[in-house]
């Protein structure tokens, strides 16, 4: 055979010598060269490739004078990440990832680094565009055809994910689940708040629960005699802190219990809502939802804009979850939550985001990229104030993004927050529970971390904590953050949203790799001639993730194409302070598409983001 040199610049230690060698076809017939067919012809596998030669009958191969990194080249084209796991999970190893990159790189073996990320840090997340279901709220109508009340029975979306309920009249489900998974849910229900309990104080019985839930049936509806066991997924609520009973009774205050959670669901799995059950009833007996619709702020006309589940498959691990960590006394008031593991299903691997192994109030993210933030905290006034003035409290929880060193990447001042215009004195043990959502993306550099704490107010770290009281141990703590770190390939678009006097304007603020060709913006949000407005670019369908700050008892709405799509209320007597508005939904987009935020209630100036995941 005759050789001819090949040589790319390594460095000295790492020059690998590659000779081009003609061999006699009749020698190797049928036999090829796995790397170099695969290199040549692009094939998946080199057993795929049939033999091929030049026209003299000879068979061009690469010989590597470094075996070993030609071996583990061809072992993870072979056997990909579960190659890698065996030599990640060696401490030694990083110099031989370092010459496996070079030899991918030579090679042009381009899925090296993402399989990687996902052996390290678990498998991005992804969503696709037919992945998704949702099932809303829909009219019942007299014999006039007016709307009358409302039913669950609105259904869009991938009936092979999930079916509207058709059971009996005496079924309580609304939907049955079809295919196992992971999922975000996101959920709305227009309901009614319950009486606040005194500090320190619970329901005594598993059966009786003052939040809002989504629940699901342990394999199949079935009556006990404790009457259905179910296991409620999520909850959350708002309180009505007025002293007077016939006023709860009479004047029920209204508004949207939302949230966005990842949750694990397994085919067979029914699911339902229900209301607080701390609510005070009217003397004569009406369902709730009867009820609501009688007090409706919005039209009867839009009940899909208020009672929705949406479930949206989730492809890939990276999904982490803490809990928020129980102070016992109830007389603490510390600055800074502190996080626990939560208790999940999901799938258990590494993480994009971890607890600090030496700071319980620090998330740090270990690697740099988009992640989608989900989750809900509480705070409450402080005992003592350095004030003269004791009316005059002031308290905000925010959500701080910083580098490694303590600088600011991104803050979200007001996740929830008091105002310092109170009228009147609130003693310590007549304290407020504010609650506010986490539900936003980020760009995370490495090795960065993000805490939640509160500024002259206080955390509250009792209700809705882990872990659980102990008269409800099954019940899902209600104060939790989720971090989903994204898949690199998936599109991003995110703006600051500030609202005044009912104008709004917007602001591009997506943070990270804005200039990168998968991130450009879905939206013109600058246009003269239609201020307020954000307008489509392009078709797509995609996750909406918002959230807008605003007074309590303020209502929000978001609308396409000037129809509602979202109403959200926050609930005038839960405290007195800010709280925020949760905006989450599927939504499918033209080409200049037009979306607007609209606000009725108070003219305070409010602020807060819209972002928008694309469905791939």
């Amino acid at each position: 055979a005759s050789c001819g040199g090949k040589t790319p610049s390594l460095g000295q230690e790492g020059v690998e010598a590659r000779a081009e060698v003609e061999v006699n076809s009749n020698v190797n017939q049928n036999q090829g060269n796995p790397l170099c067919d695969l290199v040549l012809n692009g094939a998946a596998h080199w057993s795929d490739v049939p033999t091929t030669s030049d026209d003299d009958g000879t068979i061009r191969i690469y010989l590597d004078r470094n075996p070993q990194a030609l071996d583990d080249l061809l072992e993870y084209i072979e056997y990909g990440k579960v190659f890698l796991k065996g030599v990640i999970s060696k401490d030694d190893n990083g110099a031989r990832l370092e010459r496996l990159q070079m030899e991918c790189d030579y090679f042009t073996v381009n899925t090296l680094m993402k399989d990687v990320d996902d052996v390290m840090f678990g498998e991005a997340v992804s969503f696709r565009a037919d992945d998704w279901f949702s099932i809303a709220g829909d009219c019942l109508r007299d014999e006039d055809g007016d709307a009358v009340n409302w039913n669950w029975r609105k259904v869009c979306g991938n009936e092979s994910i999930a079916t509207r309920n058709r059971g009996s009249g005496s079924s309580i489900s609304i939907c049955d689940v079809k295919t196992t998974g992971t999922y975000l849910m996101f959920f709305s229900l227009y309901s009614v708040a319950v009486t606040a309990l005194p500090p320190g104080h619970f329901y005594e019985e598993d059966s009786n629960d003052e939040f809002i839930r989504v629940s699901m049936f342990h394999q199949v509806m079935t009556e006990s005699d404790d009457g259905y066991w179910t296991y409620p997924l999520v909850r959350c609520g708002a309180f009505d802190y007025r002293d007077n009973e016939e006023t709860r009774r009479d004047e029920p205050l209204l508004f949207t219990a939302a949230f966005a959670e990842p949750v694990s669901l397994k085919k067979g799995n029914e699911l339902y809502c229900s209301h607080g059950d701390g609510m005070v009833q009217p003397t004569r007996f009406i369902p709730v939802n009867d009820w609501v619709v009688e007090n409706s702020s919005f039209s009867l006309e839009e009940p899909h804009c208020l009672n929705f589940i949406t479930l949206v498959r989730v492809f890939g691990d990276s999904i982490a979850k803490w809990s928020v960590k129980s102070w016992r006394d109830p007389n603490s008031e510390h600055s800074v939550i502190k996080w626990l593991p939560a208790r999940d299903d999901f799938p258990k691997t590494s993480q994009g985001a971890i607890l600090d192994e030496n700071d319980e109030t620090k998330i740090r993210f270990r690697k740099a990229g988009y992640y989608l933030l989900l989750g809900r905290v509480a705070a409450r006034l402080k005992k003592k104030f350095n004030t003269n003035d004791e009316s005059n409290y002031y308290g905000t929880v925010r959500l701080e993004l910083r580098t490694n060193g303590g600088l600011p990447l991104q803050i979200d001042p007001e996740v929830v927050s008091y105002p310092n215009n109170y009228n009147e004195d609130l003693s310590f043990n007549k304290k407020m529970a504010e609650y506010g959502p986490i539900n936003d993306i980020i760009y995370a550099e490495s090795d960065s971390y993000i805490s939640v704490r509160a500024t002259a107010g206080a955390c509250f770290a009792r209700h809705g904590t882990a872990p659980s009281p102990s008269f409800g141990v099954d019940k899902i703590p209600t104060q939790s953050l989720s971090a989903i770190r994204l898949d690199y390939n998936t599109r991003v678009d995110r703006y600051q949203v500030s609202l005044y006097q009912n104008k709004v304007s917007y602001k591009r603020a997506l943070g990270g790799e804005e200039s990168v060709p998968n991130q450009a913006p879905l939206f013109d949000a600058a246009n003269r001639n239609e201020p307020g407005l954000l307008k489509a670019l392009e078709d797509c369908r995609c996750i909406v993730i918002g959230c807008l700050s605003c007074k309590m008892g303020d209502t929000v709405s978001l609308y396409k194409n000037g129809d509602a799509i979202i109403h959200s209320q926050l609930c005038e007597g839960s405290g007195h302070g800010y709280g925020s508005h949760t905006l989450n939904t599927v939504v499918d987009i033209k080409a200049n598409d037009t979306f607007v935020i609209k606000s009725r209630g108070s003219n305070v100036q409010s602020g807060g983001h819209l972002a928008f995941l694309t469905l791939q």
